[in-house]
């Protein structure tokens, strides 16, 4: 749009009210956007405003800027003139609203842990960060590793930082987001209906159990794509999918924790003078 000054060159949208010529869009072939129907008659005091929406197809860091590129662009009944041509106007630089996506492995303890011994409940399996603005309103999983996830993986569940700091604090971090879920045959989560707002110090913690069928050796990891948040804003990564670190699972570590429970010095003592192979 092309709006009318009233005279102090100031642009006030309550003020300066005086439209001239329709509303119109640039071409899309030679970015041009033409106003017809008016007249304006000039002085010394003469200003026009440029008004325009900016939609929001348009990509973060892109740059907007007006000019008239020549005189025959103006039909006046007197003759154009000017310093030099084009006339620009100032750039703008478009600037959307982001979320910067991450793993973040500060915290502590560190997580995921190298390894898990099934069955185990609540572990931990990382941290994703969201930094920047926007509301998140869905987040879908997907589980990377080696294991059966849908088989092996249950009670699935996301976890607010709840104090900002980043470290997995089970009895600190007691807010969950969404509901406790399960990985459906193609390896994904979905966790809805959430209101999560991003910040500096927003963190996201997902905790699992693994069941007793997870296989020795196989692998558990956690990854999301940027196609699987919904969110206010635009989100961002330095790549895509973004990744959480592995954790193997580990029979031998739970095959000695049931033997340490089994065969204590009180049990192998009652055993005598029978012989016990391990």
């Amino acid at each position: 749009k092309l709006f009318q000054d009233d005279g102090d060159g100031d642009w006030e949208p309550s003020q300066d009210t005086t439209q001239l010529g329709s509303a119109t869009t640039f071409s899309g072939a030679s970015s041009t956007a033409t106003f017809s129907g008016f007249n304006l008659t000039v002085g010394a005091a003469c200003y026009v405003h440029v008004v325009l929406g900016v939609k929001s197809i348009a990509s973060h860091n892109d740059t907007v800027g007006i000019e008239i590129l020549q005189s025959s662009d103006v039909t006046s009944t007197k003759s154009v003139t000017a310093s030099s041509w084009p006339v620009q106007l100032g750039t703008s630089t478009i600037t959307v609203p982001q979320i910067t996506v991450s793993n973040y492995t500060g915290g502590t303890p560190t997580v995921p842990p190298a390894s898990v011994s099934p069955p185990s409940t609540h572990t931990c399996l990382g941290t994703f960060k969201f930094d920047g603005t926007g509301t998140i309103s869905q987040i879908v999983l997907t589980e990377y590793g080696t294991c059966d996830a849908d088989s092996d993986l249950e009670n699935v569940k996301l976890f607010k930082d709840d104090d900002g700091d980043g470290d997995w604090e089970e009895d600190v971090d007691t807010t969950q987001l969404g509901s406790t879920t399960t990985f459906n045959a193609s390896n994904k989560a979905t966790f809805s209906s959430l209101s999560l707002e991003a910040g500096t110090t927003t963190y996201v913690h997902v905790v699992l159990d693994v069941k007793s069928t997870a296989s020795d050796g196989e692998t558990i990891g956690i990854e999301l794509y940027q196609d699987d948040i919904i969110c206010t804003s635009t989100t961002t990564a330095t790549s895509w999918p973004v990744q959480l670190g592995e954790c193997s699972i580990n029979w031998w570590g739970a095959w000695l924790y049931r033997k340490k429970l089994t065969f204590s010095n009180s049990v192998v003592a009652s055993l005598v003078p029978y012989s016990v192979r391990v």
